[in-house]
């Protein structure tokens, strides 16, 4: 297995985070949900390549230089002439609580399947180890990045990736379209091999041992939940029947 092969790669974006302190000061950080555990993993000792996209300014070379810093891959990070990485700026209400403000529409890293040289970043994509993605990786895509992206993604899953989603949901980056977040992640169910059916042909001969089995069941909401839902939560559902 080639050293490409054994890699993570994560998508998504890394932004400019400048947070106000208490003396009305800001501190310039970069951050973002992919980007970050990218770190984590770099720094855990396994080869992670952080696919995105950002502009040719300092601020740009800033980010590169703390990837490579951290031992992140980032060929994968194509550079857009004249263009601005996307900025967050953070700040704390009287309770305590972080408000972030978000400038990203024009944002290389939203349209990383739709610059020029994408097919590079699909191309790596179908060779991955695993590939580690989000909810708000989804959310800054076009229906045409998005379209591109989820045919690589499936297709890497059947060539021996394992796709890994995050499913981070900020409903700002969606800028409130509840229709459209839940069409996309419906979308994506067959490209992370997601299944629903009650007996999985797991056993080739047909033989199935009869203990008790966790059956997958896919729950769609129609209208918001009451209760605040995670992911990973778990729950004891009753299903009814009509015979």
């Amino acid at each position: 297995m080639n050293e490409k092969k054994k890699r993570v790669v994560s998508i998504g974006e890394v932004m400019i985070e400048m947070t106000r302190g208490p003396d009305g000061r800001f501190r310039q950080t970069c951050a973002g949900d992919t980007f970050n555990t990218a770190v984590y993993l770099a720094r855990r000792g396994l080869p992670v390549a952080f696919a995105s996209a950002l502009g040719d300014d300092p601020y740009s070379d800033q980010i590169l230089a703390l990837a490579a810093a951290e031992g992140i891959v980032t060929e994968l990070v194509a550079r857009v002439p004249g263009r601005l990485p996307g900025l967050c700026l953070v700040e704390t209400d009287p309770a305590g609580q972080h408000i972030r403000n978000y400038w990203r529409d024009g944002s290389p890293a939203c349209q990383l399947f739709e610059l020029p040289n994408w097919g590079r970043i699909a191309e790596v994509m179908l060779g991955a180890r695993i590939i580690y993605f989000s909810g708000i990786t989804l959310s800054i895509y076009s229906n045409t990045g998005l379209g591109r992206f989820l045919a690589v993604l499936e297709t890497a899953r059947e060539a021996g990736a394992k796709v890994v989603f995050d499913g981070n949901y900020r409903p700002g980056a969606w800028h409130g379209d509840v229709q459209r977040t839940r069409t996309v992640v419906e979308t994506l169910s067959p490209a992370t091999g997601a299944r629903f059916s009650l007996i999985p042909p797991d056993n080739a001969t047909g033989n199935f041992v009869k203990v008790v089995q966790r059956v997958p069941v896919k729950i769609q909401w129609t209208k918001p939940p009451q209760l605040a839902m995670r992911p990973g939560l778990s729950a004891e559902v009753t299903v009814h029947v009509e015979h």
